[in-house]
């Protein structure tokens, strides 16, 4: 081989090699510049739509799941603004989608876990608060009972009647309209509490 034939190789391998350099920086530029992503896995066991708005990040998200329905998402990692709906209430908070997370919705008026929840894992129903509660009316009469407090409640009565409420827990304030007049009162709504109307 001469002289004039290597520089001949060396010459075409070294364009060769320049040529692919070119080639590859804008595939490894886009690479770099594609948005980092999280997992986010929202679980709906309810019977009942279930719904939460993200913003953040210089994004919006909406995610909306049917009753039983399961879905994977895959978002820009980051933290989030959120609006969480879930059997009949919204609760706003933030939500840390800086790592994987599951999103689970249990029955309304339960918790998804009895105890600790699992690692990157949120209970929904211990955001929203709802418990089933037992309210009865003891009396004779027609009753109408306004229940104030972590949210306002209208329910009404027929005289002896009962009905299961799912309901915010926390500390209401009632006032009945029944027995002639009406009368105010207070009580605590935790999970399967019995609360009985009676007339003054």
């Amino acid at each position: 081989m001469t002289k004039l034939q290597l520089n001949k190789i060396v010459s075409f391998l070294l364009l060769a090699s320049m040529m692919l350099a070119v080639f590859a920086i804008p595939q490894q530029v886009a690479q770099a510049g594609q948005p980092d992503l999280v997992g986010f896995t929202f679980v709906n066991k309810s019977d009942k739509l279930a719904s939460l708005r993200l913003y953040g990040n210089d994004q919006f998200y909406y995610f909306l799941l049917k009753p039983g329905e399961a879905k994977y998402f895959t978002p820009v990692r980051g933290e989030y603004r959120m609006s969480f709906y879930s059997c009949g209430m919204y609760v706003n908070k933030t939500l840390d989608l800086t790592k994987q997370v599951k999103l689970v919705v249990p029955a309304c008026g339960t918790v998804a876990y009895n105890g600790p929840t699992p690692p990157k894992v949120i209970d929904g129903g211990k955001i929203i608060k709802l418990v089933k509660v037992t309210l009865e009316n003891a009396t004779d009469r027609y009753m109408k009972v306004v229940l104030t407090g972590p949210a306002t409640y209208v329910f009404t009565f027929n005289k002896d009647q009962d009905k299961t409420y799912t309901i915010s827990k926390g500390d209401y304030n009632y006032t009945v309209y029944g027995c002639g007049g009406s009368f105010t009162g207070t009580f605590y709504a935790y999970a399967n509490k019995v609360f009985k109307f009676k007339c003054p």
